[in-house]
């Protein structure tokens, strides 16, 4: 979203939002540990890919790349979006980070060396050129965060295939000191229109005991960087399906921070 110290609107594109106690469950605490630089992708020309610290809700684990771009796993529909956005959705370009086309990458355990990250980028920001990468070990990383967790899920996930296409993104982030970051699940309704039954219920469910039912959106993942305790609070999922409506407002204003700033929330 912004700099702990600075805070500003975060683009929509990158809203997401949740609790500190369901963080506590997940061994994470309040604070986020060093992320440890440790490469677990490699692109075909040598190009190294880490996990992306500053993940805060989702299914899958995003990458970052050596470059500093943000790759996250390329969903059709959110693929078709980014594709179209320049001839299609013009005026929401502002609001969204560049898209810099998508990648493969080989999630396959595999050994990798130790050789130095490459400093270009091998993805053309005028294209979507596919490369594989392959990756290297990477349970004995010590950074205890969402990405983590979603990637040692990953691991032994029974996978038809190995690789996997992302799409590559501008890192928003990039440039804070202490960037925070907050999730919004948009919608009333969550699953997809050839979504399987069981997993139509399921969003069904969500949708109707939270905030997506009465106002529209919940909040889903949170990494808020507390500047008197200089220290970050972070909120999950399961605390934002928690929220009433009457909760939605102050845990905004703690992200602003001020509430002089709840300006802002009539933008979002």
């Amino acid at each position: 979203m912004a700099d702990g110290e600075a805070a500003a609107a975060a683009p929509l594109s990158m809203l997401r939002t949740s609790s500190s106690s369901s963080f506590d469950n997940l061994g994470l605490g309040s604070q986020p540990a060093p992320l440890t630089p440790r490469v677990i992708a490699r692109s075909s020309v040598g190009t190294a890919f880490y996990l992306y610290k500053h993940q805060v809700g989702g299914h899958k684990p995003l990458l970052r790349s050596a470059p500093g771009e943000v790759c996250k796993p390329a969903l059709p529909h959110e693929l078709q979006f980014y594709q179209g956005l320049e001839s299609t959705y013009p005026q929401l370009i502002p609001f969204v980070p560049a898209y810099l086309g998508t990648i493969v990458v080989d999630l396959h355990p595999s050994s990798g060396d130790d050789a130095a990250d490459r400093t270009t980028s091998d993805i053309a920001s005028s294209s979507t050129a596919s490369k594989s990468a392959s990756r290297r070990p990477s349970r004995s990383l010590e950074h205890r965060s969402i990405s983590l967790i979603l990637w040692n899920k990953e691991l032994v996930r029974d996978h038809a295939s190995f690789l996997c296409e992302y799409i590559v993104l501008g890192d928003l982030t990039q440039g804070y000191m202490r960037p925070c970051v907050l999730d919004i699940k948009m919608g009333t309704r969550q699953h997809g229109a050839d979504a399987p039954p069981e997993k139509a219920r399921s969003h069904a469910l969500k949708c109707a005991t939270t905030t997506s039912a009465t106002l529209g959106f919940r909040l889903c993942g949170m990494q808020i960087y507390n500047q008197a305790e200089g220290r970050y609070v972070l909120r999950d999922k399961h605390w934002g399906r928690l929220l009433q409506p009457a909760d939605i407002l102050p845990a905004l204003r703690f992200v602003s921070r001020s509430e002089s700033q709840c300006s802002l929330l009539d933008k979002i």
